[in-house]
């Protein structure tokens, strides 16, 4: 059975997340259809996939920054942008005049 499994990761390139299914499916044949003891399978999963995220030249974001008609979209790009913060964090935030 370790022997199928490897052979299904290896040569027909199964995704990460369908290597434990198959595992689980197999466990539950032999113990719940065939009521048959199995032997701990040893089964090692493909490595996960590293994405690399998309990024934009400094051309382009100026581009996009001047796009936009109002201060407030040009200044939340460039807050962005310059930060890292994210829509939801920039909707947040809030001005605070004074040094109370």
């Amino acid at each position: 059975m370790q022997e199928y499994l490897l052979h299904v990761i290896r040569d027909r390139h199964w995704s990460r997340a369908s290597c434990p299914q198959a595992v689980f499916a197999v466990r539950f044949l032999f113990s719940k259809v065939l009521g048959k003891p199995l032997s701990p399978l040893h089964v090692p999963y493909p490595k996960q996939e590293q994405k690399i995220p998309d990024l934009l030249y400094p051309d382009e974001v100026h581009a996009i920054i001047r796009q936009c008609t109002h201060l407030k979209q040009q200044s939340a790009i460039a807050l962005s942008y310059a930060t890292g913060m994210r829509i939801g964090e920039i909707c947040r935030l809030r001005i605070k005049v004074g040094w109370e």
